[in-house]
């Protein structure tokens, strides 16, 4: 459990997704405004990307095809679908952002749930957070330096 929870809040996020075309990794546009059953408002239409990435969040290192949904009206990540190995199976696995809001100048999602198997297997719910300036604490400076 704690390797999936390491692997949603590290690797299933807007800034993994960014970060990997950083280092290298393209992504292939599949389309825009892809309609996703079941679902009104935030995230109904998403334009969806597949990107093939390293995964080192897993006890077992590798790589995996992502598909990174993002909301079609706002350009946010709505979810993130691919599937895991476990023992001789292929795992679906879907990661849904949800409660965007404004916090300190940092749009954010406030609920993050992560299902595996067709099952909800987490759900964090952000009620309060706080975002502040970067500081610099000088706690790994040399002395003299």
């Amino acid at each position: 459990m704690q390797e999936q929870i390491l692997e949603t809040l590290v690797a299933d996020t807007p800034d993994a997704f960014l970060l990997s075309v950083q280092r290298g990794y393209i992504p292939r546009f599949l389309g825009d405004s892809f309609a996703v059953a079941g679902r009104s408002g935030f995230g109904s239409l998403v334009d969806v990307f597949e990107i093939g990435i390293p995964v080192s969040a897993r006890n077992v290192p590798g790589a995996s095809v992502k598909h990174f949904a993002f909301d079609s009206v706002s350009g946010l990540l709505s979810r993130v679908q691919y599937t895991r190995p476990s023992g001789r199976e292929l795992i679906p696995v879907i990661t849904e952002l949800s409660r965007y809001e404004q916090l300190g100048g940092v749009v954010m999602a406030r609920t993050i749930t992560h299902s595996a198997g067709r099952r909800e297997a987490f759900r964090l719910e952000l009620n309060s957070a706080v975002w502040g300036p970067r500081l610099t604490d000088g706690l790994f400076t040399q002395e003299g330096k």
